[in-house]
């Protein structure tokens, strides 16, 4: 039997079949259901046992270009699937399109806010955006998000099965810190931040 290999986060998620109860998220690579090249993810409850989604949104968590994430309240999962970055809400049990994604797109890569009222998105596409990346700001609206700017930066990426974004962070809720692509050289990490 092959052995499975298992990488943990331990993230606190409400479960929503019982709101005030709480899951943990790990994030699994299943060899025998994995690829050679991707991993398989799954949402599990503290007791390993699998957190039961919606079709759609559990296909998503094979082979993803990034892993599901959990908002910092636990309310909300972000994750990307072929045709945009998604928000699955946990108490409504409906999942909204945060952004439609080209066909031809390379990579995805997205991050929460501290307190979860901002989502970056740096989708990477060296033959359609001049500086190689774009990166899409969102603010919480209410019970929706809306994208709010639209960057082009050149954000640090590398490629292999799929191209990736060096993952930018919030500071705080206005501020967003990001790794500056340098072909030249790569070594030198010069950042970069967006104020909005």
């Amino acid at each position: 039997m092959e052995k499975r290999l298992l990488l943990t986060l331990f993230v606190v998620a409400i479960f929503f079949n019982v709101p005030a109860a709480y899951a943990y998220m790990q994030v699994v690579s299943d060899e025998e259901r994995g690829y050679a090249s991707c991993f398989v993810y799954e949402l599990q409850n503290e007791d390993g046992s699998r957190v039961v989604l919606p079709k759609r949104v559990d296909e998503a968590f094979d082979c993803p270009f990034m892993k599901p994430l959990l908002s910092p309240d636990q309310t909300l999962l972000l994750f990307s699937d072929e045709w945009g970055i998604k928000m699955y809400n946990f108490s409504r049990q409906k999942t909204a399109l945060l952004l439609k994604l080209r066909h031809d797109k390379e990579g995805v890569s997205f991050t929460w806010s501290p307190q979860g009222s901002r989502v970056a998105c740096v989708i990477t596409d060296q033959m359609n955006y001049p500086d190689k990346t774009k990166i899409f700001l969102f603010r919480q609206a209410g019970t929706k998000f809306k994208l709010t700017k639209i960057v082009s930066r050149a954000v640090q990426f590398s490629c292999g099965s799929h191209c990736g974004a060096e993952l930018p962070w919030f500071e705080d809720e206005n501020t967003l810190r990001y790794i500056k692509y340098s072909p030249d050289f790569p070594e030198q990490q010069n950042l970069g931040i967006i104020t909005f």
